[in-house]
């Protein structure tokens, strides 16, 4: 049964949360009042589902309850519950010739374990952000190959921006049929399962909840957030989004700086357009 509760899904990096990686007081503010209002709040990310920890806690989600797409759309879990929705994992087997191509290439490789990102190369700069923001620690085991003997929802290869294009490419061509490749960050290539992408995993949650189409406001920036913003019942690309995302985007909101965020639920859900 369809309700006429709005779901609005929000990158973190260059959406939810400013240049300081903080949810300013004003968006904050909005947030908890649609949620006290029963709408839903979800985030949208490539991060690991333990790298959302602090997000969601900020969020208050154990408590105004909240949702959490994380690997870029292939785990999707109810954070109030702990329930996992929807899962996709891509074979561990897949994974040594990823590895050794991004080795061939002195590109960087890690994937997750429940608690740590693992490095299949050695540690780059781009790693080590990756860490930093989820606040997860790096493991290095003696045999990757080895160590890796379980199915993950992602894996990233790292390059620097100027070759990124280049290579995500590659390890398209290279996995064409097999899995999915793009990027979620100027340095970041992701490898995920065939069909995994946010607006999958939105879409599936959204029928779930019986959130109508419509109803659905997907905000973000970058490579991996377009998905979800074309797909959208409104998609809405920040103003220091991608070209691409908001070349799709039905509405372009103020940056992750200016409280876009806010502003999007004043216009949609708060405002006079809560309605609609």
């Amino acid at each position: 049964m369809k309700t006429n509760k709005k779901m609005l899904v929000l990158d973190i990096d260059g959406t939810l949360v400013n240049d300081e990686k903080k949810i300013t007081k004003k968006t904050l503010d909005r947030l908890k009042k649609m949620q006290k209002m029963g709408h839903h709040v979800v985030i949208a990310t490539g991060r690991p589902t333990k790298g959302v920890k602090h997000i969601a806690n900020k969020l208050d989600f154990d408590n105004l309850g909240g949702y959490v797409v994380s690997f870029n759309g292939s785990k999707v879990v109810n954070w109030q519950t702990e329930e996992v929705l929807f899962e996709q994992t891509l074979s561990h087997e897949d994974i040594p010739s990823i590895v050794e191509k991004a080795r061939e290439n002195n590109l960087g490789f890690v994937t997750y374990d429940k608690e740590h990102i693992v490095a299949g190369t050695e540690v780059d700069e781009f790693m080590d952000l990756e860490a930093r923001i989820n606040d997860i620690e790096i493991y290095s085991p003696e045999n990757f190959e080895e160590y890796v003997d379980y199915d993950v929802n992602k894996c990233i290869v790292t390059c620097e921006p100027e070759t990124a294009g280049e290579y995500e490419a590659k390890f398209k061509d290279m996995l064409k049929g097999k899995l999915d490749v793009y990027r979620s960050a100027d340095f970041f290539i992701d490898i995920v399962p065939m069909g995994v992408d946010k607006y999958n995993a939105v879409s599936k949650l959204a029928k779930k909840l019986g959130v109508a189409h419509k109803d659905i406001i997907c905000c973000g920036d970058s490579y991996n957030d377009i998905s979800m913003i074309e797909g959208a019942g409104i998609g809405v690309a920040m103003e220091n989004a991608v070209e691409e995302a908001k070349e799709v985007a039905d509405f372009v909101t103020a940056s992750n700086n200016d409280d876009g965020i806010a502003l999007v639920i004043d216009k949609f859900i708060i405002g006079d357009r809560a309605a609609v």
